[in-house]
């Protein structure tokens, strides 16, 4: 007899293992496939990838997500889709190619790194061009956050390796805001 259930998802685990696990979804956050969880696996917590949700399960009693890691799918449809595909080619199990696929940080279950955004604020809109007149790279890292946020690694494309001197000065001033 199948129990129809709409919170059961199936992961994939990093072993030699060729099906999917099923497991119960009472988080308060939605199941999203892609993503990685802590599932509890006979008397140890694992990571494993979610690769379906709202299935049904052959399974009367399921333990339960213990909890979600990532918020977002850390793969697109178009590299989900071939990790599926080389698993099925090539006989390999999902959850190996799925983790393979994947940084070595991310494999042992750590969180993404955060990224950092830095925007104009609102003091820079009134103050920023008149206080700047004899500072040119700040005055043109101010122009390039009034447009735009920008990470730390468009800030370094745009100005240079002294970007942070440049940031730390108008972060001073109260010109920019970290997000």
């Amino acid at each position: 007899m199948t129990k129809k259930t709409n919170h059961v998802i199936r992961v994939a685990i990093q072993r030699p293992l060729y099906k999917l696990l099923d497991y119960n979804w009472d988080l308060s956050i939605s199941a999203c496939v892609g993503i990685r969880v802590k599932v509890p696996l006979g008397n140890a917590q694992i990571t494993a990838i979610v690769v379906e949700t709202n299935v049904e399960s052959e399974l009367q009693k399921l333990k339960s997500v213990i909890e979600s890691i990532d918020e977002k799918s850390l793969f697109d449809d178009s590299m989900l889709s071939l990790l599926k595909w080389a698993s099925r080619y090539y006989f390999y199990p999902i959850g190996e190619v799925l983790f393979h696929a994947l940084p070595v940080a991310l494999r042992k279950g750590r969180q993404l790194p955060k990224v950092q955004l830095w925007r104009a604020n609102h003091i820079a809109d009134s103050l920023g061009d008149e206080a700047l007149k004899r500072s040119p790279k700040q005055y043109a890292m101010l122009q390039l956050l009034k447009e735009k946020e920008c990470s730390s690694q468009e800030l370094q494309n745009a100005l240079g390796n002294n970007w942070k001197n440049i940031l730390r000065e108008l972060e001073k001033k109260g010109f920019v805001e970290q997000r």
